[in-house]
């Protein structure tokens, strides 16, 4: 049955099937379009109504365990399985920023500069400039019709999909931000007492500080201002991952030098 319709079940609680309550029977109709129910059980057969239809029974999509305990926990797993993508789905169709963080980017992390390149292709507007509140209404309006028509694409399956290579892509980047701070150690403080990383504001701090100890390589000549030194506005800008790169690179320069 569709979950989309409007039913009236009606549902004798003594034949609900052994291993399961009556909540995890309405969860397991929502999640799978069944009903489950116990025949051998002294009570009534379950029978629901099409509320569109006054009068007029429709047919339920029972299935009879006859005697047969529930593995609560399978079907636990798929109705949480299926409540977190409808939730994703959501979220994406009503959020590009999400979608673009979340499954759309092509690296990890990914970059502002993608991110504005895939909102700009969605053709959508900055809002946040528009201080009359009237028009911004209206144009936020037209701007909610243009986003559902331009994430149309988006289904579970192509969501799925890309999760799994965006999760690929995360493991990828942290196993070699693993590798790159290893390398680091004895260069920049990264760790504390314990032995433990450092918070990630903190590594920056620290690695910027090291950075300003060095001379600056041709390849980095953007990150000099007007004195000549490194230009701390910019570095702090600078992701994480760039940053921890750029110190590398630094080092190594300074090693073969």
């Amino acid at each position: 049955m569709s979950r989309d319709r409007k039913l009236k079940l009606v549902y004798d609680v003594k034949s609900t099937p052994s291993g399961i309550s009556i909540t995890d029977i309405v969860k397991i109709m929502e999640s799978h379009d069944i009903v489950l129910w116990d025949s051998e059980k002294d009570a009534a057969r379950p029978r629901f109504y099409g509320l569109d239809k006054e009068g007029q029974e429709e047919d339920l999509v029972l299935v009879d365990v006859a005697g047969e305990t529930i593995d609560l926990e399978t079907y636990t797993k798929e109705y949480d399985e299926r409540e977190k993508w409808d939730k994703e789905m959501h979220r994406c169709k009503n959020s590009p920023v999400y979608y673009f963080t979340n499954y759309g980017t092509t690296t990890y992390p990914h970059s502002q500069e993608d991110l504005r390149t895939f909102l700009k292709g969605l053709e959508l507007e900055d809002l946040s400039g528009i201080k009359d509140s009237e028009k911004a209404a209206e144009m936020w309006k037209e701007q909610k019709a243009k986003m559902a028509e331009a994430m149309k694409f988006i289904t579970e399956e192509h969501l799925k999909e890309r999760s799994g290579i965006v999760e690929a892509m995360k493991v990828a980047y942290e196993e070699q931000m693993k590798t790159l701070v290893q390398e680091l150690e004895g260069a920049v403080k990264l760790h504390d007492k314990d032995g433990n990383l450092l918070p990630e504001d903190k590594q920056v701090q620290n690695i910027i500080g090291r950075l300003k100890q060095f001379p600056i390589p041709s390849e980095y000549g953007s990150y000099r201002n007007r004195k000549g030194k490194w230009d701390h506005g910019m570095l702090i800008a600078t992701d994480y991952a760039a940053l921890l790169n750029m110190f590398n690179r630094v080092v190594m320069v300074q090693k073969v030098e």
